[in-house]
């Protein structure tokens, strides 16, 4: 090979990798692709074509907006609906619910055996002597009760006081009265035992709420024994007032009762 054929090689090589690389404004305007033998040119996306306009944005956060379904109008009438309906299945004057039973019970001391095993119930042991009548003398003996825990707030080992008289079903006739010495967890970590009163607050409220139920069904039938037209009030507060007394167990006696002692206040209020 002719020198000079070396150097026209050798210089043809050196100026393609010391060419210069840098993209002109040109190239970086357009891009040109090959695809299945035709050619075609894609434009230059800048920021100010790919990002969204305004409008585009207001549009689009306007249609994600929940639409108001209820106006005020319709808002006034189902509030006038609902005392409508509350004057209608409202207990009459004069009639309130009984205080639940009072029944004797007594307390006992004694172990938190198992948890969780029954829904608001635990099981607890409860050591005392018991009489053995064929040797004539009191032997250790164990007992175990299933007492109600409506709050969740006992855990296994703790001592507790539990009286009788609540009953919950067949088996379950205790419930849990204070916590004597916690086990474990503190007590100010757990719900609180509800007290009597409390607990007879609630049946009250249970049983007033039951009885509210079945009213509001003697009322609507009532009304569709007329026609679907709307009872006379005295009516209606007098259908009220049997059945309520119904529900009560209110006999004549004791609502003869009831009357002088009511009398008799009003007099001693004078």
């Amino acid at each position: 090979m002719p020198p000079t054929n070396v150097l026209r090689s050798l210089w043809l090589s050196r100026s393609s990798v010391f060419s210069s690389t840098v993209p002109t404004a040109t190239t970086r305007r357009t891009t040109r692709y090959v695809s299945g033998g035709s050619r075609f040119t894609l434009p230059h996306r800048t920021l100010t074509t790919t990002r969204p306009s305004l409008a585009e944005v207001k549009s689009t956060t306007t249609q994600g907006t929940p639409k108001e379904t209820e106006t005020s109008s319709e808002k006034k009438q189902q509030q006038q609906q609902e005392e409508a309906n509350k004057r209608k299945y409202a207990f009459p004057s004069g009639i309130t619910m009984p205080k639940p039973r009072q029944y004797p019970y007594d307390v006992k001391t004694g172990t938190v055996t198992s948890v969780g095993l029954m829904d608001k119930t635990v099981r607890v042991q409860y050591r005392h002597r018991k009489w053995e009548p064929h040797i004539q003398k009191y032997y250790p003996h164990v007992t175990t009760y299933l007492v109600s825990d409506p709050q969740g707030s006992l855990r296994e080992g703790d001592v507790i006081e539990f009286s009788s008289g609540a009953r919950r079903s067949p088996r379950v006739r205790h419930v849990v009265d204070r916590i004597v010495a916690p086990f474990g967890v503190g007590i100010d970590e757990r719900p609180a035992v509800l007290t009597r009163e409390q607990r007879e607050q609630q049946q009250t409220e249970k049983r007033q709420a039951k009885v509210a139920r079945k009213l509001a069904r003697v009322v609507d039938e009532a009304v569709e024994r007329n026609g679907g037209q709307p009872v006379d009030e005295a009516d209606l507060e007098t259908l009220k007032r049997h059945f309520l007394l119904r529900q009560f167990q209110d006999g004549k006696i004791k609502r003869l009762v009831r009357k002088r002692l009511q009398v008799e206040a009003a007099e001693e209020s004078k």
